[in-house]
């Protein structure tokens, strides 16, 4: 019998499915295979550091619609000693190994601009630190995926489809939007299974 294939959801998703817009249907749609046990959903912990910047309207929203759905598991995030935020000791997170740390730099060049990368920051200037944190946090989202080997992240984060083919080479992550992850299962996008590429 075939794994079902893992998908770990971005923040984004969860947000659209709650709000109703966007790709809210594709959502939708894919916890309705994760209930009849053709896919599997995921979380990782940087979900609920998203969270912290909701309002308390959307964030309790947000819990009530997953509470709802019950088949969307989380995973942990991973600890880096020598990293100033994905060091942080949170009771979500393990131990990482150097393999992974690596990754998480290539991670870091993608998605983080120039200045907010660890060693240009200027740790006096919020504004710069907030972004830092938001696009840090996508760093944790797909190094935390690709730590516990699922198959597709799925996200609208335009940032991180622009870098998808870099991810896939580089890192070995495939990225895909609710829309794609849906048809894809579907058999109508293409029929062969995705593949993260070993590495």
């Amino acid at each position: 019998m075939t794994r079902a294939l893992r998908y770990t959801l971005d923040t984004n998703c969860v947000i659209d499915a709650v709000q109703g817009h966007g790709q809210a249907e594709a959502v939708h749609g894919l916890v309705e295979l994760a209930r009849q046990g053709q896919v599997t959903l995921w979380l990782t912990r940087s979900f609920d550091s998203d969270q912290l910047r909701a309002n308390d309207e959307n964030r309790q929203a947000n819990h009530r619609w997953l509470a709802e759905c019950g088949v969307i598991g989380r995973v942990p995030g991973g600890i880096r000693l020598d990293h100033p935020v994905l060091g942080r000791l949170d009771g979500q997170a393990v131990l990482v190994d150097d393999e992974t740390a690596a990754k998480e730099e290539i991670l870091e060049r993608l998605l983080l601009p120039e200045r907010l990368r660890v060693g240009n920051l200027d740790g006096s200037d919020e504004v710069l630190m907030a972004q830092f944190l938001r696009r840090i946090d996508d760093v944790d989202h797909l190094s935390a995926h690709r730590m516990h080997g699922h198959d597709v992240f799925v996200t609208r984060d335009k940032p991180i489809l622009r870098h998808r083919g870099h991810l896939l080479t580089e890192v070995g992550i495939v990225v895909e939007t609710p829309d794609e992850a849906l048809e894809r299962r579907r058999g109508t996008l293409v029929r062969e299974r995705p593949r993260s590429q070993p590495g």
